[in-house]
């Protein structure tokens, strides 16, 4: 299983990371929102730094929030789907995580998410680039798999899919059943994050657990759920690399080689 890892893990100077990326066998990389909106100087340095030491662009999260909005928020969402679709573009970044709004509100509904999607998944498309659908349970419009899954099929575009998290299942968000459901051709990104808890007891928690607890795999205690739900997408023909994503604070603690031997210790088989 090939491995994608995080750029929020590490900070500093570019070309001294991608140097130790190199070092530590790193060949897949995953943005965040700030790389992607990043001015074009800041682009044209990642795009050199990738040639350079020969590391791709896995995916890029960033447009957040997205879509069913109406007015100037509309026209704002637009424009920020075009900046990000032209920079992954020039990253040579092939999937861009998309999540929809999270407040209820009497101006959005499903329809406009689903034509606002369709619409971002028809700018994609000349660019080669996928559109990965992240689910939140605490979005009262795609709050689950099952409800991705009539989003994707009503959008219907070949680019249009699923970001699948891990975090999820561990957390008792979704039910490990779903994932004979899902068809493998649609899920463009498997997120990968471990917790050291094991009780979430309200939206509360489980919000505040995926903004500042996530852990490597093998850090928390679900490791094990991590490696059955990667062996059965692996097993279903998913051959995309699995992203490693984690943000607890103890990991900007750690020296930038020590994070890094910590990462080549992840087993997911």
């Amino acid at each position: 299983m090939r491995l994608s890892i995080s750029a929020n893990l590490f900070n500093g100077n570019l070309e001294h990371i991608f140097t130790l990326f190199t070092e530590y066998g790193i060949t897949h990389v995953d943005l965040t929102h700030t790389d992607v909106k990043a001015d074009a100087r800041s682009l044209e340095n990642l795009v050199d730094l990738s040639t350079r030491y020969n590391i791709s662009f896995n995916s890029a999260s960033g447009l957040r929030e997205y879509g069913g909005n109406t007015n100037h928020i509309h026209e704002y969402d637009t424009e920020m789907a075009r900046t990000y679709i032209r920079a992954s573009k020039r990253l040579n970044c092939k999937t861009l995580v998309v999540t929809a709004p999270t407040i209820r509100s009497k101006d959005i509904d499903q329809k406009k998410i689903i034509n606002d999607l369709r619409i971002l998944a028809n700018m994609a498309l000349p660019y080669n680039i996928n559109i990965a659908l992240k689910v939140l349970p605490w979005s009262p419009y795609i709050g689950s798999y099952e409800a991705a899954q009539d989003i994707i099929t009503a959008v219907n575009s070949p680019n249009f899919g699923l970001a699948l998290d891990t975090f999820l299942f561990i957390c008792d968000a979704e039910n490990l059943d779903v994932l004979e459901t899902l068809p493998v051709d649609k899920i463009f990104i498997v997120q990968c994050s471990d917790l050291a808890v094991t009780l979430i007891d309200s939206l509360e928690e489980l919000i505040d657990a995926d903004r500042s607890k996530r852990l490597l795999p093998g850090d928390g205690y679900f490791h094990d759920d991590i490696k059955h739900i990667c062996n059965t997408l692996t097993s279903k023909g998913y051959h995309s690399p699995f992203s490693v994503y984690a943000n607890g604070n103890s990991y900007h603690d750690m020296s930038h080689e020590a994070l890094l031997q910590r990462i080549c210790q992840i087993s997911l088989a």
